[in-house]
């Protein structure tokens, strides 16, 4: 026959502090030993060595982010500026097209239209219209402002269609 065990009762050391929250009875001792144990034990001795990791990560890594947020804006600034060259283009080349139109005018809607879509976003922009008897062309080229440094680029768009003009009908028979 096995003789019944008994754990032994666990009583609260003298000057423990009963912890907020806890069960009724439960107390947390606040001697020495716990103390050291909690405080000045193997846990502070590897966050002393983990002093300033942060602010190291910090220094690393906040360029690296800068420059991503930097190129993802440069990229829509990119889109922007070509979208804006290719309707400038096209709206010159229909200038251009026109019957009555000319190279200056189509030079000078342009340039109207490069301003109002604000272009701004483009340094050194140039139009160049060449207008024959059959066709038109429009070129529009400009540097597009850069926010990535040591980053340059060059946007060339341009339209091209056939000049309005009158052809007279061609009998079938030959006959006038």
């Amino acid at each position: 026959m096995s003789t019944p065990t008994t754990t032994p009762a666990i009583t609260p050391a003298a000057g423990a502090v009963p912890v907020p929250g806890s069960h009724a009875g439960a107390r947390r001792s606040r001697t020495p030993a716990t103390r050291l144990v909690g405080v000045r034990g193997r846990g502070a001795r590897g966050a002393r060595g983990q002093r300033g990791a942060t602010t190291v990560q910090v220094v690393l890594i906040a360029p690296l982010l800068m420059l991503t947020l930097m190129t993802i804006v440069q990229a829509g600034l990119i889109f922007y500026a070509q979208a804006v060259v290719e309707a400038a283009a096209q709206e010159g080349a229909a200038e251009a097209r026109r019957f009555d139109g000319t190279e200056a005018g189509a030079q000078s809607r342009t340039e109207t239209y490069l301003e109002a879509l604000n272009s701004k976003i483009l340094e050194g922009r140039s139009v160049q219209v060449t207008r024959s008897a059959e066709t038109a062309e429009v070129t529009v080229t400009g540097s597009v402002i850069s926010l990535v440094p040591f980053l340059d680029l060059e946007i060339q768009e341009s339209a091209t269609g056939p000049v309005e003009r009158y052809v007279p009908p061609v009998n079938a028979g030959g006959a006038p």
